[in-house]
């Protein structure tokens, strides 16, 4: 294949992870807050704006081959991603797309104990309400400020839940370790 095809097939992954990483965040993000690396730049293949990189934990290295080198491209992927966490984002021709992250990490992800309280809270919830509260102002009519109020009520009320279940599995928590404690 050559360079410029080969530069192609990584453009289109690279695209098509930051199209998706906006189409799930834009509701706290703005477009331009995820972009792509320009082809042959050294440094992570999506590039994060610090809003995003505040709400995004990952560094993405993006491979379109039909044979990859895993070791090498978790080396590069985990080399580019600072303080975040490395996800190596991969696919060849007519496959799905797949990610590699450290097992540790996806154990956190996928383990509902250790979830601490902030993480069971979606954190969107916050920036949604945040632009909803923007949108309130004396140019618009009585009736769209009440219709904004009510949908701000109703995600404070969705974070309430989550706060309410995370203190609950707390609880649970706090009881088998004081009950262990005891025997």
């Amino acid at each position: 294949m050559k360079a410029r095809s080969a530069k192609n097939k990584g453009r289109k992954l690279q695209n098509l992870v930051r199209d998706r990483l906006r189409s799930v965040y834009t509701e706290i993000l703005e477009t331009n807050d995820i972009e792509s690396q320009v082809m042959g730049m050294s440094g992570e293949d999506i590039v994060l704006s610090p809003a995003a990189k505040r709400v995004i934990p990952y560094s993405f290295e993006c491979k379109n081959q039909e044979r990859l080198n895993l070791w090498g491209s978790l080396e590069q992927a985990e080399g580019n991603s600072q303080d975040r966490n490395a996800c190596l984002v991969f696919k060849r021709n007519r496959s799905k797309v797949y990610v590699a992250i450290e097992f540790e990490h996806f154990l956190e992800l996928i383990d509902p104990n250790s979830k601490e309280i902030w993480m069971l809270i979606d954190i969107n919830k916050f920036k949604k309400i945040n632009k909803m509260h923007e949108k309130l102002s004396s140019k618009k009519t009585h009736q769209q400020n009440i219709e904004v109020v009510n949908q701000i009520v109703s995600l404070f009320t969705e974070i309430t839940a989550a706060i309410n279940e995370s203190f609950q599995n707390l609880l649970i928590i706090q009881k088998k370790l004081t009950k262990n404690k005891k025997d």
